[in-house]
């Protein structure tokens, strides 16, 4: 809070990103905060988990400032889902965004393409959930780092070590697979990620 005034104050920064995987994983945390935060006249947006919206936290975010959030959905389709060992429901999902709506806090739906196993058919599940609830649909793909869990079950697909190495270092995952996991070119992927 104290960093936050100081750039508002000696800077005039008045809308902040607060760039945490999970705002609210910690209720009551996210909680103290918007409570510090409601007297600054600021505004800010966040990211949180699809399934953690709460009305309480919902008020709170909405009188602190916040006027978006990104939701980490991954996956809405269940097959992948649990693969991705996520277990977040549509069901999930949906009740949390009719809660940032009521709130007037806008929902991008945050979306991981190509993990193992996804299909067109998975892809347009996703688009089908993000335009039937009337969010913005962000895809980012699947990326393998090092020393994640699949990292040694697909590094015999890395076939240019430094073009590897390069592309996890510019951290955009948005223009093409670094590693495709999946039964589709990367190709389809792109394709399929740019016409969502």
């Amino acid at each position: 809070v104290d960093e936050i005034k100081f750039l508002r104050d000696r800077y005039n920064v008045k809308d902040f990103m607060f760039a945490d995987e999970e705002f609210i994983i910690n209720k009551q945390r996210a909680l103290d905060l918007c409570a510090a935060l409601k007297d600054l006249k600021i505004t800010f947006s966040t990211s949180v988990r699809g399934d953690s919206i709460s009305e309480d936290v919902a008020a709170a975010l909405r009188e602190a400032g916040c006027y978006r959030v990104y939701i980490g959905v991954e996956n809405i389709d269940q097959s992948i889902s649990q693969r991705m060992n996520k277990r977040l429901s549509a069901d999930a999902v949906r009740a949390g965004l009719k809660i940032l709506e009521k709130y007037h806090i806008q929902s991008y739906a945050l979306f991981m393409m190509g993990y193992y196993g996804e299909t067109e058919e998975s892809i347009k599940t996703n688009v089908d959930f993000a335009k039937k609830n009337g969010v913005v649909y962000i895809a980012s793909f699947y990326t393998i780092f090092p020393g994640s869990k699949d990292f040694d079950n697909y590094k015999n697909k890395i076939s240019d070590w430094s073009d590897y190495f390069e592309r996890l270092a510019m951290t955009n995952f948005t223009v093409r697979p670094v590693i495709n996991v999946t039964a589709m070119s990367d190709v389809k992927l792109v394709y399929f990620r740019n016409k969502a």
